[in-house]
């Protein structure tokens, strides 16, 4: 049940813009978080201090459609779209299954 208490706090959290620490290790069992949730706190960390506004146009975005990709509610981008993500921020897009 970790795993589904860890996602629900950070899904809030993210979807709220709250900053999210740093994860810590101590002793226990490493817990993953959801994969939709880390694209969107990446994609937000990425953005640093730069509006939304400049990077949905970047991208060739409306604001709210740049919006919902911070937002792990609401956020399902395209593998494309992560590669235009990348693109902007000057990164390269590394995809992992398993």
């Amino acid at each position: 049940m970790a795993k589904e208490a860890l996602d629900g706090c950070l899904e809030s959290d993210v979807a709220h813009g709250r900053d999210i620490p740093a994860p810590s290790f101590k002793d226990g069992y490493p817990v993953t978080v959801a994969s939709h949730i880390i694209v969107a706190m990446r994609i937000r960390q990425l953005r640093g201090e730069q509006s939304q506004t400049d990077i949905a146009r970047k991208l060739g975005l409306s604001y709210q459609a740049y919006q919902r990709l911070e937002n792990p509610r609401k956020a399902n981008p395209t593998v494309k779209t992560l590669e235009r993500i990348a693109h902007v921020f000057g990164q390269e897009l590394s995809v992992q299954i398993g």
